[in-house]
């Protein structure tokens, strides 16, 4: 991406033309003509874009989801329910309120859970969520719950502890397809509860995507887990309004067949 830069010739810096055009030509003192010259070098956007995409890489975010187009109509018409109060509320326009206030939630800890079936957008609004708090500054992990599942059976395993410890502590962690493993000891049960605990306790928020309710996933689990879940997040319930994979992936694939 740097290497085939046109802008700046691979180098990750361009200089200012302005700079340039006020300097003229290189005189006799060469060093104070490159001590001005230095003044007016900054990042090339190449070297900007390719440190965004590798903090994405590293957060596994999925990357057809990088990029989303938040003015489609799909996804300003989902509503979904506050099930503490029982009030439809616009999805777009409180995920919209969450990421002005990021700085907030991370310092109370604050997150959500999002439960419906599948395609109605969970996965798509907490990836936003992730790739805005990226560009802010903070640091984000996306993970599947049966992946982390499996990472908590090897915890044993210096190179996978060592894996967990980086996922536990960032700013900003989403577990996706909550409850979606149901077959579980009692030792990664007991992990899991210490990662809610740990995340509690530091103030840092997490966001649940699940297909279940609460009260299922209390059934597979235990009161003490869907307590740690509860405490600070807020539960919404989404509508089925179509499917988003099919009306995200489309217009891409439409696109193909036209060029």
């Amino acid at each position: 991406m740097v290497d085939e830069c046109l802008k700046c010739n691979g180098r990750g810096i361009v200089t200012d033309p302005a700079i340039r055009y006020k300097l003229g030509k290189p005189t006799d003192n060469i060093v104070n003509y490159l001590k001005e010259i230095s003044k007016g070098r900054k990042e090339c956007t190449c070297r900007r874009v390719f440190r965004r995409a590798m903090s994405l890489i590293e957060a596994n975010i999925p990357e057809d989801l990088w990029t989303i187009n938040h003015r489609s109509r799909h996804v300003e018409d989902v509503m979904v329910e506050d099930v503490g109060i029982h009030k439809r509320v616009s999805m777009l326009r409180l995920v919209n309120r969450y990421i002005n206030k990021l700085g907030e939630a991370r310092g109370k800890g604050i997150g959500f859970v999002f439960q419906g079936p599948n395609g109605v957008g969970k996965t798509l609004f907490g990836c936003k969520i992730l790739v805005k708090a990226i560009r802010k500054g903070y640091s984000v992990h996306y993970i599947f719950f049966n992946n982390l599942m499996e990472m908590l059976k090897q915890f044993d395993d210096e190179f996978v502890h060592d894996v967990i410890a980086e996922i536990y502590d960032v700013d900003f962690l989403f577990i996706d397809e909550l409850g979606k493993e149901i077959k579980t000891s009692k030792f990664v049960l007991t992990k899991f509860e210490e990662l809610l605990k740990q995340r509690r306790a530091r103030q840092k928020p997490i966001i649940f995507a699940m297909n279940l309710s609460l009260e299922e996933f209390e059934k597979t689990y235990d009161f003490l887990a869907v307590s740690l879940i509860e405490s600070k997040n807020l539960v919404l319930s989404f509508e089925k309004l179509g499917d988003f994979r099919v009306d995200h992936g489309r217009p891409s694939v439409r696109e193909f067949f036209r060029r």
